[in-house]
């Protein structure tokens, strides 16, 4: 119920100091969404991350950093779909999210799928085949995917 009312106290009464931005969303980092830009800064994005990795779909794309970015993804993977830094997305952090989450595949642009991205994937979960091209669907891959657990 207090996570309710903060809430609704800080989308309602805009705060006027960052203390109380801050305490906000220490109480809950779905707070950041209310807070103000003129008290936004970096470390309010690192305290709601830090309670839930998939907050990051709340952290505007001027305050994501590269560091953020990779410890984001290198927790769970699937937050890359939240990541808005075009800048940041590289072959080595889709390698990153998909060594961490398998099922990642899903959330990266088909235009960066490779064998080895999709490979890497499927090691980490064999669930992820359903979203390789078929066109990666090569013989090592395929025994991955299919092979039974002893």
């Amino acid at each position: 119920m207090t996570e309710v009312f903060d809430m609704e106290l800080l989308k309602n009464n805009k705060p006027q100091n960052y203390e109380s931005c801050l305490e906000a969303v220490q109480k809950s980092g779905y707070n950041l969404e209310y807070v103000p830009k003129k008290f936004m800064k970096e470390e309010l994005c690192w305290i709601a991350i830090r309670e839930n990795t998939m907050h990051m779909f709340l952290v505007k794309k001027e305050f994501q950093t590269e560091e953020m970015v990779w410890w984001v993804v290198q927790q769970n993977g699937n937050a890359i779909k939240h990541v808005k830094n075009k800048d940041f997305l590289t072959p080595e952090l889709y390698l990153a999210a998909v060594r961490q989450n398998g099922n990642a595949l899903e959330h990266i642009k088909k235009k960066y799928h490779t064998y080895e991205l999709s490979l890497e994937a499927v090691k980490q979960n064999k669930g992820a085949y359903i979203f390789v091209q078929p066109k990666f669907m090569k013989n090592e891959l395929c025994a991955i995917a299919h092979a039974t657990t002893v």
